[in-house]
């Protein structure tokens, strides 16, 4: 979404041509760094359910 909003072409980005992460650059930076934060525990928090999930499915074995 941050990449769509940024229509300045100095501060503009390209997908193609850019990586995420130099959507931290800029004036409105911490918002790319917020989502990753937020990316990193939504993964953790899958990671967890995921393996109760499966040792719970073991157990009816």
């Amino acid at each position: 979404m941050q990449g769509f909003l940024r229509t300045d072409l100095r501060l503009g980005y390209n997908p193609i041509a850019q990586e995420v992460s130099d959507l931290t650059a800029g004036p409105f930076g911490w918002v790319q760094q917020v989502n990753f934060i937020v990316f990193g525990l939504l993964i953790i928090a899958f990671a967890v359910g995921l393996s109760r999930g499966v040792r719970a499915a073991a157990s009816w074995r």
